[in-house]
């Protein structure tokens, strides 16, 4: 087994939720020496790692999109006398500001 099909195996075992030990004695049972397979394992794990934050990246752009709407419509009930409705909205607004900080 060479280096690319090594870490594709490793990564592939990181997506099915297990973890670096399990990963790395799967690699030295296909017959990678110890060391090495510590390294692919990490160079898997930073791959996968990376992989689920980006996946997470848009998710976050919609929610930020969603509170900044939620803004607007605060402002533009305030401007328009609609006490009631823009206490409502900044309620939604910091209720949603405190969850997305977290």
């Amino acid at each position: 087994m060479d280096r690319k099909e090594a870490i594709d195996l490793a990564l592939n075992l990181f997506r099915k939720d297990l973890d670096k030990n399990d990963v790395v004695k799967t690699l030295i049972e296909s017959n990678i020496p110890e060391s090495t397979a510590y390294r692919y394992a990490k160079k898997a794990l930073d791959q996968y790692e990376w992989e689920d934050d980006k996946d997470s990246e848009p998710k976050k752009n919609l929610e930020l999109n969603a509170l900044n709407t939620i803004y607007k419509s605060m402002k533009w009930a305030d401007a328009n006398q609609e006490t009631e409705l823009a206490v409502k909205y900044a309620n939604l607004y910091i209720t949603n500001k405190k969850r997305l900080k977290k």
